[in-house]
């Protein structure tokens, strides 16, 4: 762990980085709780069998690069989550948001799919502008098995694949 910063009257760090390495030759369970923090996930080449992030009020942006996750699980509550796929990525899982945000930015060889939980009115998302195939409420970026499956109930959210720019 490093710290930096100073402390205030019984708080002896202000803010707090830590480089923890996790093996990649065995499937982890892995819960991030990232309560009024901003945390970066670098989790390359990771074999996940679920990976849970609880984001209140949080930042969270996850690498996987290489990485299979069967299970994961996001709950965004005024919470920012980001996540990065490449090529190898294999990812499962499922998002409740309210009032938070989610990107995700995938290369155009991953199939991405998407489900929204249809109905709520303030929740957005770009994917009608993507020219995505649509088939009920599930949206797909090529025909096959997806790399990358969400689905994602969002209340006074928003949803952005492939965002100008990249993810944050």
């Amino acid at each position: 762990m490093r710290a930096e910063g100073g402390g205030f009257i019984g708080f002896t760090d202000s803010r707090q980085a830590w480089d923890v390495v996790l093996p990649t030759d065995a499937s982890l369970r892995l819960s991030v709780d990232a309560n009024a923090a901003s945390s970066r996930l670098d989790l390359d080449d990771a074999d996940l069998s679920t990976l849970a992030i609880d984001a209140n009020a949080g930042d969270v942006n996850v690498a996987l690069p290489g990485a299979e996750v069967r299970e994961l699980s996001i709950d965004a509550n005024a919470g920012s989550i980001s996540i990065e796929a490449d090529a190898a990525t294999r990812l499962d899982g499922s998002v409740e948001m309210n009032a938070g945000s989610l990107e995700v930015c995938a290369p155009d060889e991953v199939v991405v799919a998407i489900t929204i939980e249809e109905g709520n009115v303030t929740f957005s998302h770009n994917l009608d502008d993507l020219g995505l195939t649509r088939v009920d409420n599930t949206w797909s970026t090529a025909d096959g098995d997806a790399d990358v499956t969400l689905r994602i109930d969002g209340n006074a959210a928003s949803f952005t694949l492939n965002p100008e720019g990249g993810c944050s």
